[in-house]
Order: C-alpha cells, then structure tokens, then sequence
C-alpha cells in the first residue's frame, strides 16, 4: 500500500525529473525553530519563505489526484505505522523544500526565465487561479500573485537542473544497456519466507521446477502455453537490463542465445526457467541507453546540488506544521496545479 501511494505521489507530484533530486531536509539534523516566524510562515530556507497556503496548494492538489485513483478512505490507512496522510503531509514538505532549494541555486547561478519563460508562467498561473472556486481560493488562502511566484520557482528549478546537466552526455556502449526479452516460468515455494535449502517449500518448489523443465524442453513444446500453465507469475515476459545481472536469480537469462532455454535458476521465493526471446533487442536498449545517460547525469547533478544544500540555512516552524491537515471538502476538488505547469515548461 505504502509502495503504491509514494508511487503515484511521486508521479502526480514530480512531473519533471528535475524534482526528483530536491530533497532538502528541513528537520533532521536541522536545528528546529518555532519562533520568529510569520503567523502563516512553515519554514524558511536563507531568506526564502514558504507559507501555508503554498503546503496547502500541493497537498490539496496532490490529495485530490489520488482520491480520484483509490478513493477518500485512503489517508486513514496506515502502514509500518505511519498514517498515509501524515506520509503524504511528510512527502510535500520535502518536495517545496527541494523546489526552494533548487530556486536558490538558479540565483546562485544567475540562471533566469526568458521573456517568453516568463510569459508562459503567468498565463500558467491565471489559468489554475482562474479554475479555482471561491471557496477554494479562501481555503487555500491563495491569490494569483501567489500562484505565480510557485510556478516561477517551480519552472526555475527545472531549468537550472537542464541547465547545468546539458555539457554532461556520457558515452553508453550497447553492451552497458543491452536488453533482452526472455519468457520466465517461475514456481514459488510453499514458504515464501523460507531460503533454507532442506525446507520442504524448496524441495517440494524444485522438484516441480524440474517437472515443469522436463516438459518446457521436449520437442515441440511451447514454451508460452507451459507458463501460461505452471508459472506461478502473472507476467510471462520480461525485458531485462543488465542490472538484473546481479539480481535474484536472473543472470542465467542473459547467457542464452535466441531460442535457447535456460536450465531451472533459483530464486529467493522459488525457481525460474527463462526461454530467449531475442538476446539483444535494439529498440529497448536504446530506451535504456536514455535511461542510464538520465541517471549518470542526475547522480553528476547531485553531487553538486548536496554541496549546496549543507550550505543553506533551514528554520522549521513545527507548531504550525502540526496544525496543517488535509482539506476534507466535496467542493475542493482542484487537482491540475502541476499539469498546468509541466505543460507550459514542457
């Protein structure tokens, strides 16, 4: 369930994959600080404030996207301990704090909007202000001044990590991304939670595995029907990356050749027999030569970005934080605030 909920957060929340690196802490280590503050004031990194109405602004909309997927019963749900809604209240924070931070570094760096930038933003920011009821505006305590600084800082934290990314274009050979696609039949053991080579969940797994393995390989068998018969897994392919290499039972797929089937492979949970759909498929390598070109520059970026935040100064008004909770009204459904956004800076 927990898995889930970050999942489509993340999903709704992001947009971007610039805020996938903002991560600035504001507690933690972080000494807390609940005085000084505006009345309306959650925290402030440097000089940069972030009110009230902004949290609102993301937590409502977030809300009500994910409402609309699992329904309004949700937030009481709890997992590990830890109400949803008090995760998602959690997630938002770490979210403006990281938007803030990648802000300030688009000042430190002199990086600004173009004209056209600028223009984009605030036709933005008066078409969500325009979508907004009455009672959504005074619940969210916003005006379209306010909208448009969010979305200024929002636009400016996706440009400075392009930015500061585009000299990096780190050369992937195909033999780092190659990809294939196998067919998996995978037989579980009667104890999920048991690795123990005497259990009788392994043997009695193996012993099938091997069964199973007997018919997969007489001639003119299909391979599909039989996992679509024993395999104890809903999907029957998969297309792999090499970081499945060192993963749970998966190397033995990436020695074979078209056609070829693999002898039975253990597993955590069980037993797999995978059978070679194509040893090397051009198209989903290429997928995952962006993938990883994505990846390395993000890791480049952070290095860089996690300087910068240790030097940025975070004061945390914890009594008003604890008083935010999630809007619990019918009439508050507005959920477009990011897709407005992404559209215009896309």
């Amino acid at each position: 369930m927990k898995k889930a909920f970050r999942s489509v957060c993340n999903l709704i929340l992001l947009g971007i994959i610039t805020l996938s690196l903002c991560g600035c802490e504001i507690k933690g280590k972080e000494v807390v600080f609940t005085t000084g503050f505006a009345g309306n004031e959650v925290f402030r990194i440097n000089d940069l404030s972030c009110s009230e109405a902004e949290v609102l602004v993301y937590l409502t909309n977030i809300q009500n996207a994910y409402e609309g997927v699992y329904g309004a019963h949700i937030w009481e749900s709890e997992h590990d301990g830890v109400i949803l809604s008090d995760d998602l209240k959690e997630s938002v924070l770490a979210r403006i704090a990281g938007i803030k931070s990648m802000y300030l570094l688009s000042v430190d760096k002199g990086i600004e909007l173009t004209e056209s930038e600028k223009e984009k933003v605030k036709k933005a920011a008066s078409e969500y202000y325009g979508s907004l009821s009455k009672k959504e505006k005074n619940l969210l305590g916003v005006s379209e001044d306010l909208i448009e600084e969010m979305y200024t800082e929002y636009a400016l934290s996706d440009k400075v990590y392009r930015t500061l990314i585009s000299d990096i274009n780190p050369e992937i050979s195909d033999d780092e991304a190659r990809t294939i696609i196998v067919q998996v039949i995978f037989i579980a053991s009667d104890n999920r939670d048991s690795t123990a080579e005497t259990s009788y969940g392994k043997r009695k797994a193996y012993n099938k595995a091997m069964d199973v393995y007997r018919l997969a390989t007489e001639e003119g068998a299909d391979f599909a029907t039989i996992a679509a018969q024993y395999s104890d897994d809903d999907e029957l392919i998969y297309s792999l990356g090499r970081e499945y290499i060192e993963d749970d039972g998966y190397l033995p797929a990436f020695d074979l050749s078209n056609g070829e089937i693999s002898n039975v492979s253990e597993c955590i949970d069980g037993y797999r027999i995978f059978k070679c759909v194509s040893a090397f498929d051009r198209e989903e390598t290429e997928l995952n030569k962006e993938k990883i070109i994505e990846k390395r520059r993000r890791e480049a970026f952070s290095e860089e970005y996690d300087v910068y935040v240790e030097t940025l100064r975070k004061q945390f008004n914890e009594e008003l934080w604890k008083d935010i909770s999630l809007i619990r009204d019918e009439e508050v459904d507005t959920s477009d605030f990011f897709e407005i956004i992404d559209k215009a800076i896309s």
